[in-house]
């Protein structure tokens, strides 16, 4: 595992703890291995985005996506009510204050900053209209109030990860606990490969594709990271965060 960054180190305990867990149970020491893979696995899960080898500006890009989608069908709900045949009071007056206080003209067309702010001012109001909004169900069983906060869900982590990019500057200043981490995660993989091979001396009964059972993914991931490394190639890595502008929403 010399070669693996930690996004890949991630990726590989997930396999481990995941997929080949009942693999694991048959070591005699699997299940002491199961608690120290997994609590190396969450706290590599746990360190800030820069450290983990990831974009803070592909997590903005999704964290946008999910945001606009949800006011996309807020909007079309909106819409739906108006034109519905029939419509019943209490439809027509939740599709005024989806209207007047929850979706708007420039929805998908700000900047991050500015999508947050205006959810922000719009989860003010929320308790204002609860009762017109819980009047109307949604398709999943839910109601419009549902849908709203799912909404300001979305906006609070977007704005959560935009502000996070001051911590991920900061971050990189020191990635100390970082290489800590991974050294300890290896060491652990290193350890779980003699605890196989022990195991198979001490029990003929053990399948001998023990190890390639366990370790066969792992030890694919550090093939193909060996390979990139000797030819040259590197793990792409994210811009300096205070060097990418803020991009506008582009959803329609």
């Amino acid at each position: 595992m010399l070669y693996l960054s930690i996004a890949e180190i991630i990726v590989a305990l997930h396999d481990l703890l995941d997929k080949r867990r009942s693999v694991l149970a048959r070591l005699s020491s699997g299940n002491v291995f199961c608690k120290l893979l997994g609590d190396v696995l969450a706290q590599l899960e746990a360190l800030p985005p820069a450290l983990r080898g990831l974009p803070r500006s592909q997590l903005l890009k999704d964290l946008d996506e999910e945001h606009d989608r949800y006011l996309r069908v807020l909007n079309q709900i909106r819409l739906l009510l108006t034109l519905w045949p029939g419509a019943s009071p209490a439809m027509l007056e939740a599709s005024e204050v989806l209207d007047e206080h929850f979706v708007g003209s420039t929805d998908g067309k700000l900047p991050y900053a500015k999508e947050v702010q205006l959810a922000s001012t719009r989860a003010a109001k929320l308790e204002s209209f609860r009762s017109v909004l819980d009047a109307v169900p949604t398709l999943d069983g839910g109601t419009l109030t549902a849908l709203v906060e799912r909404y300001l869900t979305a906006a609070q982590a977007l704005g959560d990860n935009l502000s996070g990019r001051a911590d991920d500057l900061a971050a990189r200043t020191d990635a100390s606990q970082a290489a800590a981490l991974r050294g300890r995660a290896v060491g652990l993989v290193g350890d779980l490969r003699t605890a196989v091979r022990r195991d198979l001396e001490a029990d003929p009964a053990l399948p001998r594709t023990l190890e390639a059972d366990l370790l066969g993914y792992v030890d694919e991931l550090d093939r193909l990271a060996s390979g990139r490394v000797k030819s040259g190639a590197t793990v792409a890595t994210p811009a300096p965060v205070d060097a990418a502008p803020e991009e506008p929403s582009t959803s329609n």
